[in-house]
């Protein structure tokens, strides 16, 4: 039952991810991607990019909150290499991430476990969803 109720969690998590990243821009521009960087416990730094508008938006309005009140956590698909997740080897894919209040238990930790174990981390896990993360700046807006 515990192994069925995780399959069914997982799954509902990769369409609720499918539904948010379908955003199109019809504006007939190209979307910029825009990087922000989180905090976990242990003040680990990590980053993560989209080019999403309605996930820009949303992760803006949380950077507008005092600190001490941002209270929805990055949850998304990590793959090896660097990208813009600098000092790490693995990275957030662009536009397979979101910000979140909940998600299953297994893919929470910090950084650093995911770089002691990036092969489980990437291989059998497929996200990360630090719950103690939260959004501390916008990087850059290329």
């Amino acid at each position: 039952m515990f192994i069925m109720y995780k399959i069914l969690t997982l799954a509902l998590l990769a369409l609720s991810m499918l539904f948010s990243s379908c955003g199109i821009n019809t504006s007939g521009n190209i979307n910029k991607e825009v990087t922000f960087e989180f905090q976990t416990t242990g003040d680990e730094h990590f980053f993560a990019q989209t080019t999403d508008q309605e996930l820009i938006k949303r992760v803006r309005q949380q950077l507008s909150l005092p600190q001490s009140e941002r209270d929805l956590f990055i949850n998304g698909t990590i793959a090896r290499g660097q990208e813009a997740n600098n000092g790490w080897s693995w990275h957030f894919i662009s536009n397979e991430w979101e910000l979140t209040e909940a998600a299953i238990e297994v893919c929470d930790g910090r950084p650093s476990m995911v770089e002691q174990n990036i092969d489980y981390w990437v291989d059998d896990v497929g996200r990360f969803c630090p719950y103690s993360s939260f959004v501390v700046r916008e990087v850059s807006s290329n």
